[in-house]
C-alpha cells in the first residue's frame, strides 16, 4: 500500500492545509493524480474516495478541490501545458521528466514512518549475488509500470554489460511492491528492486526477512512520490498550501489523518528534491549514447 499512501497523504496534506484558511472566493483547485503511482488502488474506487474526501474536508471550510485521474502521463502533460492543472501528484521520475530544471516548483513529499526513502536492490542470500553484474541470467522482481524502476534497472544493465536488460535479466513484474520482495524471500526470484519503505514494512511484519535477503545496492532521494504546485497556480492557493503545512498537520483532524495513513511528516520541498531523478535520467541517456557509439 506504500504508493497509495504516498498520494493519499499528499491529498490530505493539501486539504488540511487549505482548511486553515477560508478560501471560498477562489476557483477550484485542480489536482492531477497519476494512477500508476497508486498501484494498489482500483481507479473507480479511488475516484469515488477522492470525491468523498474532498467533500468532507473541503466543504466545511469553503475549499473547492477537483481531482483528475490519469493513466497516461502524456495526457497529464497536455493538461499541464494547457494550464488545466494547478497541482500534480506523481512519481518523482515522472515529474522530473514532465518539467525541465528551469521550471519553478514547490510542494511537499511524504516522509514514511521510520524515515528513509529511495530504492533498494535486494538479493537472496542463497543466490550468490554480491554485485549487480552477478545477476546476469537471473530473475529480478520489480514493480510494474514504474518509470523510476525502469530507468534504474536499464542504467545498471548498461553499466554492467553495455546492453539493455532485455535478454540479460528475467524481469518479474508485480503490481504490489511487497509481492516483489516476497518473491525473493520465498526463492521465486533471485533479486528484487523495491522502495526503502517496502523493505522497512516487511522487516516490521516479518523479522525473518533479513535472514534470507540482503541489500546490495541503494538509491536515495527525499521522496518517491511528490505533490507539486505549478507556477501558474493562483497565488492565494500557493500561500495557502505552502505556508500552512505545519499548522495543518498539528491539528487534531490533521494528526488523525496522518496516523490513519501511517505518515510521519509532510516535508516541504522544491525542485531541488528532483535532482536525484534528473541525475539518474541523465546518466541513463549518457550510457545509452555510449552504447550506441560502441556498436558502430
Amino acid at each position: 500500500m506504500s504508493r497509495m499512501r504516498n498520494l493519499v497523504a499528499i491529498l490530505f496534506g493539501v486539504l488540511l492545509t487549505a482548511s486553515c484558511v477560508l478560501a471560498s472566493d477562489l476557483r477550484p483547485l485542480e489536482m492531477g493524480f497519476y494512477l500508476p503511482a497508486v498501484r494498489e488502488a482500483n481507479p473507480a474506487d479511488l475516484k469515488a474516495s477522492l470525491g468523498i474526501w474532498t467533500e468532507e474536508l473541503g466543504r466545511p471550510f469553503g475549499v473547492r478541490v477537483r481531482a483528475r485521474l490519469y493513466q497516461d502521463i502524456e495526457a497529464m502533460r497536455r493538461d499541464v501545458d494547457a494550464r488545466a492543472l494547478d497541482f500534480v501528484n506523481a512519481g518523482g521520475m515522472e515529474i522530473a521528466e514532465l518539467f525541465g530544471p528551469d521550471v519553478f516548483l514547490q510542494g511537499f513529499a511524504r516522509r514514511p514512518p521510520g524515515g528513509g526513502t529511495g530504492l533498494v536492490l535486494l538479493v537472496s542470500k542463497a543466490a550468490n549475488v554480491r554485485v549487480f553484474a552477478d545477476l546476469r541470467g537471473k530473475r529480478v522482481a520489480r514493480p510494474s509500470r514504474d518509470r523510476l524502476t525502469d530507468t534504474y534497472l536499464e542504467s545498471q544493465c548498461l553499466r554492467a554489460w553495455s546492453v539493455p536488460c532485455l535478454g540479460v535479466l528475467t524481469q518479474i513484474e508485480e503490481k504490489r511492491e511487497i509481492s516483489a520482495l516476497h518473491k525473493v524471500f520465498f526463492g521465486q526470484a533471485d533479486a528484487a528492486l523495491v522502495s526503502v519503505e517496502t523493505l522497512n514494512l516487511a522487516r516490521e511484519l516479518n523479522p525473518q526477512i533479513d535472514s534470507r535477503v540482503m541489500v546490495v545496492q541503494e538509491w536515495r532521494s527525499q521522496g518517491l512520490v511528490f505533490g507539486m504546485l505549478l507556477p501558474h497556480a493562483d497565488p492565494a492557493y500557493r500561500n495557502l498550501i505552502l505556508h500552512s503545512i505545519d499548522a495543518a498537520v498539528k491539528s487534531v483532524r490533521g494528526r488523525q489523518m496522518m496516523e490513519l495513513f501511517k505518515t510521519e511528516q509532510l516535508d516541504p520541498v522544491d525542485g531541488e528534491a528532483l535532482k536525484p531523478f534528473r541525475a539518474l535520467a541523465r546518466e541513463y541517456q549518457e550510457l545509452r549514447r555510449a552504447g550506441a557509439v560502441r556498436k558502430k
